[in-house]
């Protein structure tokens, strides 16, 4: 898709919550898409400004001072404030700033409104917009440096540092932005390399400083994300510490943007009417584009201090997460096997239960898994006694055979079968060591990580369950699960 296409989608969504009364966009983070959105948040409205700026069209110049004019307004400017220089997150909650950063994210929109539109914006607006951004950038780095800033935020932080610190001559905002984008460059505990809003988050400050991220010092940040990026499904496929599901399919978020352009096709889902198409104005124009890869591909690292391995070819991706701590068990999957195309991405998730992957043989499409489970289980309750849960979005070309029937229900031993137009999974579940008694089961179900079961959707399954429930086991019972894949031509 054109770079015009995506600014045309960003000016339409933004239009289409524009209210003619107030002339803001009127949005709400928390509010259900069915519910009225009251509320007038700054980044988004900004974002719009810039949406209007980037189409080149002289009738949207008014409309863009005016946006600008009141947006300011609404920057805290008493000095003696904790919030000096921030910005509110809705325009009702001035001069509280919530978000201790929320300033920075609207600062890294007047750097493009101010680098990339010198002209048309009048020389006394464009003083304002400097004044902010020097206020804003002053802020966060105070922020940043009464308690650091989490990783992501740090790399835009640094990133709009050093590339605001050079628009505006200003050495001391340079000094910290090239000192801090260095220290975080080599820093090797990159667990927002593996979350798709972190990743957005990360390059939307990246780009900032430098127009090719593939001849930068970031460049294996951009190895990595041709290695995560499923070209062919249009979608994030690396090991998930932080991914969450929207209905049917993986939520769309900023990176879906960058790396859509970067790939130079946009799947459905993304093309779908939503937040992520205002936000799709922080891409700018690139010549930056993934190479084809060489299949299979076969990768292994170390997230949050736990094992990933990760495959894909063409058509199928699979990546796996071992036993560990975690900071967010809702967006997190032991396992996530990826098919489809352009048109559906599906996925199988292993997420929940009363397991942790401990062991795991990946050879091509067929992975063995071993799980050990809690040393107590509550037999009685019909969720906490859920060992070993598999989630499979829902769709209407997937069938589910036991031993080659339909059927509900399944024991260990039995071969399950899902296949649709383009993937036949095969699943055997069994006892790897200790005593027990267990039964599968099939029903429809949300996963964890599941954002959509709110408001009018609350009780909506978008998800067929497979569990293994347990009867009775000793403490030192562990589950195994081979998982064999094979393509289906469609």
């Amino acid at each position: 898709m054109e770079m015009r296409q995506i600014i045309e989608r960003a000016i339409a969504f933004g239009r289409q919550h524009k209210s003619a009364q107030t002339g803001y966009f009127h949005y709400c983070h928390v509010a259900q898409e069915d519910q009225p959105h009251q509320t007038i948040p700054v980044v988004e409205n900004m974002m719009y400004a810039l949406a209007l700026l980037r189409a080149r069209h002289v009738d949207n110049i008014n409309e863009v001072k005016e946006l600008l004019e009141g947006l300011l307004h609404f920057q805290n400017k008493e000095e003696l404030s904790l919030f000096a220089g921030n910005f509110p997150i809705y325009l009702h909650e001035y001069p509280i700033c919530k978000d201790r950063f929320n300033g920075l994210h609207v600062s890294c929109i007047i750097y493009w409104i101010l680098k990339q539109y010198p002209q048309g914006l009048g020389n006394e607006l464009r003083a304002k917009l400097k004044e902010a951004l020097q206020k804003g950038l002053s802020h966060a780095i105070k922020t940043h440096f009464d308690k650091a800033a989490p990783y992501h935020i740090a790399v835009k932080l640094a990133s709009l540092a050093l590339a605001g610190g050079d628009f505006l001559e200003i050495e001391e905002f340079k000094s910290f932005g090239r000192s801090t984008l260095d220290d975080l460059c080599h820093f090797e505990d990159k667990d927002a390399w593996y979350s798709p809003r972190l990743l957005g988050v990360m390059l939307s400050g990246l780009v900032m400083v430098y127009p090719s991220l593939k001849l930068s010092p970031w460049s294996r940040l951009w190895d990595h994300l041709s290695i995560m990026w499923h070209k062919e499904t249009g979608s994030y496929v690396g090991p998930a510490v932080k991914e969450y599901q929207k209905g049917f399919e993986p939520e769309c978020c900023l990176l879906d943007a960058f790396m859509c352009y970067y790939a130079g096709s946009f799947s459905k889902r993304a093309l779908k009417p939503s937040l992520m198409h205002l936000e799709a104005v922080l891409v700018p124009e690139s010549e930056d584009g993934f190479l084809s890869l060489d299949y299979p591909v076969v990768k292994e690292g170390i997230c949050c201090g736990r094992n990933w391995l990760l495959y894909r070819d063409e058509k199928i991706a699979y990546s796996l997460l071992f036993a560990g701590s975690s900071n967010d068990p809702k967006g997190e999957y032991a396992c996530k096997v990826v098919w489809g195309n352009m048109e559906r991405v599906h996925t199988m998730a292993i997420q929940g239960g009363n397991s942790s992957l401990i062991k795991a043989e990946g050879k091509n499409c067929e992975i063995k898994l071993e799980f050990s489970l809690s040393e107590t289980v509550e037999v009685e309750d019909r969720e906490k006694c859920r060992d070993l849960i598999l989630y499979f979005d829902v769709h209407e070309e997937m069938h589910f055979l036991n031993e080659g029937q339909k059927a509900s229900t399944f024991r260990l031993q039995d071969t399950l079968v899902m296949q649709d137009a383009f993937c036949k999974m095969s699943l055997t579940f069994s006892l790897l060591s200790g005593e027990g008694k267990f039964l599968g089961h099939q029903m429809l179900g949300n996963r964890l990580s599941q954002l959509s079961c709110k408001g009018n959707a609350r009780f909506d399954a978008y998800d067929w369950l497979l569990f293994i429930r347990t009867l009775g086991r000793s403490q030192d019972a562990k589950l195994g699960l081979t998982i064999k894949l094979e393509l289906r031509e469609n």
